[in-house]
């Protein structure tokens, strides 16, 4: 014998389950959205021009072997004929790893990083003289 089926009850349960799944789909969505705002945020202080360079760290977070004296920046600038410049000169887009870590580096500190330095070859950089430093 087939046992009787409560079509109402199925109906409701299948309301449910797609009610539940509408609702994941929203929450990624707007984690995406909020995902991409930020990084349409830390483009827009890379390319844009911030005199603000204090950044508020948390100085435990920091890996100090990947902190570097401005000396030693500027003499491998010399030594490979690179600049190091703001961030507002520099013509190419901005790599997707940069943007990452800069997303990492605000999350743990809970901060929001501004005035960027970048070191490049000056044909990356967008300079009203090819002479300029």
């Amino acid at each position: 014998m087939i046992p009787r089926t409560n079509i109402e009850e199925i109906l409701h349960r299948f309301r449910e389950q797609h009610a539940h799944e509408e609702q994941i789909i929203q929450d990624v969505y707007q984690l995406l959205r909020e995902e991409g705002d930020k990084e349409d945020r830390i483009v827009a202080n890379v390319s844009g021009k911030n005199k603000d360079s204090q950044n508020d760290f948390k100085f435990d977070l920091l890996e100090t072997d990947k902190i570097y004296h401005i000396e030693q920046i500027k003499a491998i600038c010399i030594n490979y004929r690179l600049r190091f410049l703001d961030s507002r000169y520099f013509k190419a887009e901005i790599p997707q790893e940069a943007i990452s870590k800069i997303k990492k580096l605000e999350k743990e500190h809970d901060t929001e990083l501004k005035g960027y330095k970048i070191i490049a070859p000056s044909k990356l950089f967008k300079l009203e003289d090819k002479d300029d430093p």
